[in-house]
């Protein structure tokens, strides 16, 4: 089930953050992003960023970016995952990788939730929840991981992610209600533990 982390680049400044964006995305035409203005949001967001299309296809890629801004110091992780979109079919596109939170838990460490689909042969941690499709001709099934992913904002390193899986509508997942609130998630001088109990959630080894 690992993964390759995403990939976290640590500046000094907002100002010095955006003008490293287009060398992340590898792209020198890349548009400049006003992160500073984006930070007025809150102090920790998402960024899409359009990254073109697939040879010789109309379906278009975006890269998923998470920030987090702290006084004099910008925590950029990018390329969280990538997102392919399509004309629709009949029943529309199954649902893809998707941000679902992101936060700042302390002055040391950066949360952020994703929901992805997790292929076959996954083992569900989770009670099925009801399909919401339309149509019974559309109706169909697909596991997904809900993940919580831990950045060290001190020294720029991805941490290990508790991760979940459930099933549910292939065209539009939700949220299962077993998921933890960020509040369930305390730091230690050990790293990050789950202050309630919950065999549903396992680490990502």
């Amino acid at each position: 089930m690992r993964e390759r982390p995403p990939g976290v680049s640590w500046y000094a400044t907002v100002a010095e953050a955006a003008q490293h964006l287009p060398a992340i995305a590898h792209d020198p035409s890349a548009p400049q992003l006003d992160l500073a203005a984006l930070a007025k949001q809150g102090n920790a967001f998402f960024i899409e960023r359009p990254a073109g299309y697939l040879h010789e296809s109309d379906s278009s890629v975006t890269f998923h970016d998470a920030v987090f801004v702290q006084p004099g110091r910008v925590t950029l992780v990018t390329r969280i995952f990538d997102t392919i979109a399509s004309l629709p079919a009949h029943c529309g596109n199954r649902a893809a990788a998707e941000t679902l939170e992101i936060a700042i838990v302390d002055r040391h460490l950066g949360h952020l939730r994703i929901r992805r689909p997790a292929g076959a042969h996954q083992e569900p941690t989770a009670p099925p929840a009801p399909i919401a499709t339309a149509t019974a001709e559309c109706a169909c099934r697909d596991s997904y991981f809900v993940e919580d992913h831990f950045i060290d904002l001190d020294r720029g390193e991805h941490l290990r992610a508790f991760a979940q899986i459930y099933e549910d509508d292939c065209y539009h997942p939700a949220t299962p209600s077993t998921v933890l609130p960020f509040s369930a998630f305390v730091t230690s001088d050990e790293g990050v533990t789950i202050a309630v109990p919950a065999c549903n959630y396992f680490w990502d080894e």
